[in-house]
């Protein structure tokens, strides 16, 4: 039996940091399939890009500060195809590249490589793409159908071309439209969107991978995800009263947030009643910088709430010293009902046998 791997600050656990990033790799690896059959060999570029400047950033540090190679762990690779499925198909290589250099630049080589940052480095290139860039978010070309874009490999691409025209479901939900889409269209990739946030199905295909491996903090997944759904509810546009909560937790960055950046490992809590308040908080701030911010803008949402990770994790440990705890509270109330059907049980018989 292999000896615990002690990954600060929050994990521990008998898998080591390799296995956990081949087992996202293996999930990412589902997404990669319908972006590289819609948009073809531009897919591959995109990530391949994104891989190659957080590798590089990395090995550049370790190289320059005398320290001991860590690509080898995988997680430079996890954070560029990471970054890649958060980006629209009409992305510029070189912001791609950029974006994926600075986010392991700054949110996790500087703080002691894997496990030790605050932020997720893919969180981090996006953030700093998005800010900068953000026309960028605004248009994406159709996949199917008479204009669907033809997009070059390498060259850059002209927004201004019909197939360029509408954009995604989340930004046609802000004009008070309805974006119309069906079933299929929502799981089968066939919707506007960044590249790996499109084919719901098979995000939860990979959600349902890393469960099985445990590889994955599924309960802030699980709860951001009713979050979402649940505020959607009380938060409309007149526009799609019946259909936003569907259009909310389908449609833009929901699910993907919730399975790769939500349910990460390495920046959720520990406890597991400390991932489900993680997870009710993230959802929270997720819908609401989704309905005052630009397109995009609610990925800031899982940064911020990532700083509070840690914290909430004390808090949660602090209630336990002093004897609060979901686990308690669920078995007190537990017992109380069994409690309350024994007694009625028995004065069921009671009055049975008297008659």
């Amino acid at each position: 039996m292999e000896n615990p791997t002690y990954i600060p600050p929050h994990i521990r656990t008998t898998q080591t940091p390799r296995t956990i990033m081949l087992n996202q790799l293996i999930a990412l690896s589902i997404l990669s399939l319908p972006p590289l059959l819609i948009y073809g060999v531009r897919t591959l570029i995109i990530i391949a890009v994104a891989v190659l400047g957080a590798v590089a950033a990395e090995a550049a540090w370790c190289l320059l500060t005398k320290q001991k190679q860590s690509v080898t762990d995988l997680s430079a690779v996890c954070s560029g195809i990471i970054l890649a499925c958060m980006m629209p198909p009409a992305i510029p290589l070189g912001l791609v590249l950029l974006g994926s250099a600075f986010g392991a630049l700054t949110a996790k080589l500087p703080f002691g490589r894997l496990g030790r940052g605050v932020f997720h480095p893919a969180v981090t290139g996006f953030a700093f793409i998005s800010a900068g860039y953000s026309p960028h978010f605004l248009v994406y070309p159709a996949a199917y159908g008479e204009d669907r874009a033809v997009l070059p490999i390498f060259s850059s691409l002209d927004l201004g071309e019909p197939a360029f025209e509408n954009s995604n479901p989340i930004d046609i939900l802000k004009h008070g439209l309805d974006p119309n889409l069906d079933a299929a269209e929502f799981l089968l990739a066939q919707m506007r969107g960044p590249l790996g946030t499109t084919a719901v199905l098979l995000l939860l295909c990979s959600l349902a991978w890393l469960i099985f491996k445990k590889s994955a903090a599924w309960q802030s997944s699980a709860a951001f995800a009713a979050t979402v759904f649940t505020l959607s509810l009380f938060f409309r546009y007149d526009s799609v009263k019946f259909m936003l909560p569907i259009y909310d937790l389908l449609c833009g960055y929901t699910i993907f947030a919730a399975v790769f950046l939500m349910g990460d490992l390495l920046t959720a809590p520990q406890f597991v009643s400390a991932r489900v308040i993680y997870g009710i908080a993230g959802g929270m701030l997720f819908l609401l910088l989704r309905r005052t911010g630009a397109v995009g803008g609610e990925i800031f949402a899982v940064m911020i709430i990532s700083a509070f990770s840690a914290s909430i994790d004390r808090l949660v440990w602090r209630c336990r010293l002093k004897g609060i705890s979901f686990t308690g509270l669920r078995d007190s109330i537990a017992i109380k009902i069994e409690r309350k059907f024994k007694m009625h049980n028995e004065e069921d018989e009671i009055y049975g046998t008297k008659i």
